[in-house]
Order: structure tokens, then sequence, then C-alpha cells
């Protein structure tokens, strides 16, 4: 396939069991190391076993950075793989199929192939996927030898599954026939990392040096655990998966009160869950990173799909008034730098940040470079010399003039306070006094305003001058920055630095007609702007259905509004 401009849009679709992610993410690995920007993005429903399942890959010499509608290619391992996407489909898509599969008056063009029987002729038939797998390396025009390549990486340990795949690939390959293309793509000389949004959040962390990661399982977070679960053992780090999202809160808390770097990471329900602690580390000023990979809700709502409606639960978390600090990435790259920084930001300030994702950036794929090495993150504003002498205890939440005073270990001789969830002086003794409380009160808020200084500025991509700008926050960014591609006049302005809402972001904003670009009901980033920087917009594109904006359908939302 001659590519220059062309992309390629991929799918495979069928039932929970036959491996769909999995052949997917081989795909999008095998796409990535012949040289090819690709973006992969996965469906699945809320079940045990069964449901229908799919993987999407978007592949292109250019950049790319989030799911198209109309698809190049449709794997189809059950006639339901077709039904289902028939919208997706037009007269240019090829259709893989197994030859038993019925289908009449489809739009694309039909490739009927005996999936299934090759399958049971190999021995086992689930790897008809991996048959299908090498019509498509086939039908796209990949050698062969990098999909061979991830297969030995997969089953190498396993001889026996090692061969069978092999010989599946080979017998797809075959069975693509006269559709194979000519032109093949080899591997490129340095191929990209292929990184989902969860592994950025993890390495981050673990580039800060995270010393404690404890969560309670919950989609679409758990990935995170489950990565730093796996190279636990290679680093000075603890993974805990704790009885439910209480706890991991509050041990996450007594390790930063002992001087441990702590992360812990939910999503909506638990996050529920997590509300009492996270106004307990405020009260107490301890460093603690959260990560809120938001769902759907109300409630249980949709677990496995993507929405952006929790910013303002995350904003207003814990009740009281306290600093906190939310972050929100829309790549895997500001997930790297950014779980870094919450690290740097919580220990600086000693302070709450919540990392915000969701479901599509924390588990779609994402081509991306080296990422940069990090100095480790150092446990900061922490002194090792004991009270003074007039003083019966350390003075921990002493005045200073930006509300950070500095705080002892555990252990240090004559270092000790009172770590005291009720209203307290400076050494931590309660104090209900009104006096006391405003003292407190205003210390603690005084760190707001040194926080501002760190939040960098929302950045625009594309002209700096155009008719109209779309403003978003988080995984809206990959949606905006191909929409920009297809419009001349029309520019991105990103927030990945939500809150607290840095002031000078309304130099940026004003005078621009902006359309707010967000993946919930309310408006909530759009609001947010208001409030804070009186600006707002003459228009907004909004989204619930649980599914990510799609390029063609934001292209055609603008068009109406230009």
């Amino acid at each position: 396939m001659p590519w220059g401009d062309k992309t390629i849009n991929w799918k495979i679709a069928g039932a929970a069991g036959l491996g769909i992610k999995s052949t997917g993410e081989v795909m999008a690995k095998a796409l990535s190391r012949s040289g090819l920007h690709i973006n992969g993005y996965t469906e699945y429903p809320s079940l045990i076993r069964g449901g229908h399942n799919t993987y999407q890959v978007l592949a292109s010499e250019k950049q790319v950075s989030n799911p198209r509608w109309n698809l190049d290619i449709l794997v189809a391992l059950n006639e339901e793989g077709v039904v289902l996407h028939e919208d997706e489909i037009d007269e240019r898509t090829k259709i893989v199929v197994d030859e038993s599969v019925k289908i009449e008056g489809n739009k694309g063009k039909l490739i009927q192939v005996p999936l299934l029987e090759k399958a049971k002729e190999l021995g086992n038939p689930i790897v008809q996927n991996v048959i299908a797998l090498g019509v498509s390396a086939a039908l796209i025009g990949v050698e062969i030898s990098i999909f061979e390549e991830l297969i030995e990486e997969e089953f190498g340990k396993k001889k026996e599954l090692l061969e069978i795949n092999k010989k599946a690939l080979k017998v797809g390959w075959e069975l693509a026939g006269e559709e194979r293309q000519v032109d093949l793509r080899k591997r490129a000389d340095k191929p990209r990392m292929v990184m989902s949004g969860s592994e950025a959040v993890a390495m981050g962390a673990m580039a800060a040096g995270v010393q404690l990661y404890c969560a309670y399982p919950m989609t679409p977070a758990t990935p995170v655990m489950h990565f730093l679960a796996k190279h636990q053992d290679k680093y000075d780090l603890v993974v805990r998966q704790t009885e439910d999202e209480i706890a991991a809160v509050n041990m996450a808390i007594g390790a930063s009160f002992a001087g441990v770097k702590a992360m812990t990471g939910t999503s909506g329900g638990g996050f529920a869950l997590m509300q009492e602690g996270i106004s307990l580390a405020g009260m107490l000023e301890l460093p603690l990173v959260v990560m809120l990979a938001m769902r759907p809700g109300p409630a249980t709502g949709l677990p496995t799909w993507s929405s952006q409606t929790d910013l303002r639960f995350a904003i207003h978390a814990g009740h009281g008034e306290f600093a906190k600090i939310v972050l929100a990435p829309g790549d895997p790259v500001e997930a790297y730098e950014l779980s870094y920084k919450a690290f740097e930001l919580a220990q600086k300030y000693q302070t709450v940040v919540i990392l915000l994702t969701d479901k599509l950036l924390a588990e779609s794929h994402y081509s991306v470079e080296l990422l940069e090495e990090k100095p480790v993150v150092e446990v900061s504003n922490v002194t090792d010399k004991p009270k003074k002498p007039e003083e019966e205890m350390f003075h921990r939440y002493q005045p200073s003039a930006n509300g950070v005073s500095e705080r002892t270990l555990p252990g240090l001789a004559n270092g000790y306070y009172v770590a005291n969830s009720d209203e307290h002086g400076p050494e931590g003794l309660v104090d209900e006094s009104a006096e006391m409380r405003e003292v407190m009160v205003r210390r603690r808020m005084l760190k707001l305003r040194s926080i501002e200084s760190d939040m960098a500025l929302p950045v625009i991509y594309g002209s700096e001058e155009t008719k109209l700008s779309l403003v978003g926050f988080g995984s809206v960014k990959g949606v905006a920055l191909e929409v920009i591609k297809e419009l001349d006049d029309v520019n991105y302005i990103h927030f990945n630095h939500v809150w607290p809402m840095p002031s000078k972001a309304r130099e940026v904003l004003e005078g621009r007609k902006l359309v707010f670009l967000e993946n919930n009901m309310t408006g909530q980033l759009e609001g947010l702007v208001r409030e804070y920087l009186g600006l707002g917009g003459i228009s907004n594109i909004r989204k619930d259905d649980g599914r990510p904006f799609y390029v063609d359908e934001v292209v055609n939302l603008v068009k109406r509004i230009i």
C-alpha cells in the first residue's frame, strides 16, 4: 500500500474469549514497528464473561490521536461483528469473515475465508483470531516477520503455543490470496513505543520514585496497579490491593505521614468512598497523589466506558475547604509528565494532587517516542531539627508566608506533634477557638496562591489567528488535534492544569470565539471558565453516551457553528 498521507482504519470484532483485545494489541504494535503512528481503542461490556468486544487501530505516516468512524478493514469473528458495525462500513471497507457467516446487502467488499475450519485443522479453534491477523497483515501490506516477532515475544517460552500461532499467522497470510499487497512495509529502524495512558501514569509515578501504591480494583483504574505490581520487584516499590477504597486512601495517608511517597487510584464509586480520607489529608497537610480514572455515572453507570463527568467532583473532593490540585493529561506523554509532576507538587505543597484520566486515555494505546528520564522526586519540607527549647512540642503547623510549614517524620527525638483531624494549633493539639480557626484556615488557603504559580497555562494547538477555538481538557485533546487538521480556521486550546484555575488563562482565551468540547452534559470546564475567568463560549459540543468523540462527528458539528 503506498501510504503518503493515507491512513488505515482496522477493527476486529467478536465475542469475548476469542482474543479480540490481544489480537488488536499485536496489530497496533506491528504497525508501530513498521514505522507508522498508531492509535488503538478498545470497547467491551461490563461482563465477567461473554458480550461483544472490539479493538480498533488507526495507523498513519502522520501522528494520529483518536479513533475514526469509517473503517478500511473490518475483521468480524461472528455475524454480530458485522451487524453491529454496519454504520462504520462503506463501499471501500474490506470485511474479513468466516465462510460460514451469512451477510446480505452489505455495502463493503466481503472477503470470506475458512477461519474456523483452518483453526480446527491446526488443532485449536481459538487461533482463528491469529489466522484473521495473518489475513489482515496481507491486506494492509506489512511484512509478516514483524507479526512473527511479536508472537515469539508473547509465546517464546511456550513452544507448542508458539508453533501453532506462527502456523496460524502464515495460513491467514496465504488465505488473503490476490488481495495481498505487493509493496510490504518492513521493520522500522527506530520503532516507537506503544503505550497506554495507564502505563504512562504508572511510569511517571515510577520516575518520581513512588514507594507505595495501594488500591482496590476498579475499572478503568486497575491497569495502573497491574503495571506497578508487575515491576515492583525491580524497584523500591510496594503494591498492595486493599479490602476497599477507604482502606486504600488511609493506608496511603499513613505511609505519607511516615515519609513515604504514596499513591492510590480508583474510579467513580471508589473515589466517593475516599472523600473522608482526602479531607483528612487536607487537614493533616500530607502529600498524597490520587488517580481518578473517570467513567460514566451516576452509581455503577457504565463501568467499561468513558466520560469526563467528574471534573467538578475532583475539584471539590473532600468536605471542607482546603488547597488541592487537579491535573488532567490528554495523552500518554502528558500522563507521564503530569504523574511525575503530581508527586513534585504534593511534596512541595503538602497537599492532595488528583490526576484525572478516563477510560479512553487509560486503556487506549498510542505511538510514543522515548520518554524523558527524570530525577527521583525528593521528600521535601521535612526537617531533622527537633523542637525549640522553649516549645513543649514541635510546631508542625507554624504559620508561614506561603502556608507550607516544615514537618518532622516519626522517630525524631523531640520532633513529635499531633497529626490531628480536629482543628488544631501549631503543635496539632485541639483548639476550637475562633481566633485559632481563622489563623489555620487562612494559613491552609495561602497555599492556593503559591500553587497557582506552578499551574501551566492552557496550550494553543494550531494557528494563533483563527475564526474559532475549540477548548477542552484531558482526553478530548486527541479528537481536537485531529479536527484541526481537517478545518483551516480552527485551533484547539488545551487545559491540563485545571485546578486551581490559573487566572492568567484569561489572557489566552480572551477575544476568541470559544467552543467548549467536553464528554459530559453540564459543561464542567466551561462552567469553571465562566466562574473563575469571567469568560463564556459562543457554543459548546457535549456528549455523554460512554463513547468517545469521533473526528467526523466533531468536524460536522463545528462546520455548523462556523
